[in-house]
């Protein structure tokens, strides 16, 4: 079996933090800040740079969860 992952955007700064943010997601919940970004402009290169290549943008901060094996 193909090893599985996913990969999140996470904000340095709020690494060891439990804070969240003050808006809601599409889930209905808050989301720690964390797993933020707080800079627009990379949010859009990073999506912009995943539709081009596929890859993950090499200019921002990701977590890496793997299952499988």
């Amino acid at each position: 079996m193909e090893d599985e992952a996913f990969y999140s955007s996470f904000n340095p700064d709020y690494l060891d933090s439990d804070e969240e943010s003050d808006t809601g997601t599409i889930y209905g919940s808050f989301m720690q800040l964390r797993y933020t970004m707080q800079d627009p402009k990379l949010a859009a290169k990073c999506v912009e740079y995943f539709a081009r290549t596929g890859e993950l943008y090499p200019g921002a901060a990701w977590l890496t969860e793997r299952k499988g094996g």
